[in-house]
């Protein structure tokens, strides 16, 4: 190989290495750098939030009160949460060093949750797009009745759930490694819990109608969060239950009231500054 092309090879390799510098510099800059982003271990009091949510709902008629053998269970495919939490410490300095209480603000809270067709009635599956009618009429021998042979004027949009809320709650957040190098003592653990009042919005296809469904259901949330400088990962569970009233509805009836109890867990990162 001649000068040239040494000299041509030496000159690439200086460029790339100056391009991977200019990116990578500043990300170690943020992940290494904790005193020049918050100034001291407690700085970063609030989260953005993105994660995965999973989410059942039993449903039964209001009249029968809540008994999960006569009502049925919608079964998520797949959900997501979006989140804003701000933590407000009730004293300035920490308990041992290490540790502080403090207020949680939920700025806002959303949950989106797409159940399947399948609903479950006290423990066995039932898919609706797989149901098929037998009757016995005797003498005449079995008919077989089957739902797909009709005509279906009514589209189904499917089994949808929207929650928008706010809330208030407590925690307690630890820094256990306070004493040690500054990367190690930028991990925190925080522990919480949350009242969370939310606008449910439940859309349901159910054999030749859809409908919409509002509820306001009185939610409570438990959960822990693990806290490294500027990236957090979170799990939480959460219940409520309310009363769902059909706002619209295919067919020309009264509108009815069915009681609805959720349960989920929810589980994502986060980013806290």
């Amino acid at each position: 190989m001649n000068v040239n092309g040494i000299i041509l090879i030496n000159n690439t390799k200086n460029i790339i290495m100056n391009r991977l510098k200019f990116f990578v510099a500043p990300m170690v800059a943020v992940m290494f750098s904790l005193p020049a982003m918050s100034g001291d271990l407690w700085g970063r009091q609030k989260t953005f939030k993105i994660g995965m949510a999973f989410n059942s709902l039993h449903i039964n008629p209001v009249e029968i009160g809540y008994d999960k053998e006569l009502g049925c269970t919608l079964n998520p495919n797949y959900g997501f949460s979006l989140g804003l939490t701000k933590t407000y410490f009730v004293h300035k300095q920490p308990i041992g060093g290490f540790m502080r209480f403090g207020i949680e603000a939920t700025w806002f809270d959303i949950t989106y949750t797409n159940y399947s067709n399948t609903v479950s009635f006290n423990g066995l599956n039932w898919d609706p797009d797989d149901y098929d009618y037998v009757y016995d009429y005797g003498n005449g021998g079995d008919y077989d009745y089957d739902y797909d042979d009709e005509e279906d004027d009514v589209p189904s949009i499917g089994n949808h759930q929207v929650d928008l809320a706010m809330g208030v709650g407590v925690s307690a957040t630890f820094a256990p490694f306070y004493k040690m190098n500054k990367n190690l003592a930028a991990l925190k653990g925080k522990i919480y819990c949350n009242f969370m009042p939310t606008a449910s919005l439940l859309m349901q296809s159910n054999e030749d109608e859809n409908n919409l469904s509002v509820a306001f259901v009185p939610f409570v949330t438990f959960g822990t969060q693990i806290s490294w400088k500027v990236l957090s990962v979170f799990v939480e569970g959460r219940w409520g239950a309310s009363n769902y009233k059909f706002l619209l509805s295919d067919e020309e009836e009264e509108t009815t009231k069915n009681g609805g109890r959720n349960a989920g867990v929810r589980v994502g990162i986060g980013l806290s500054f």
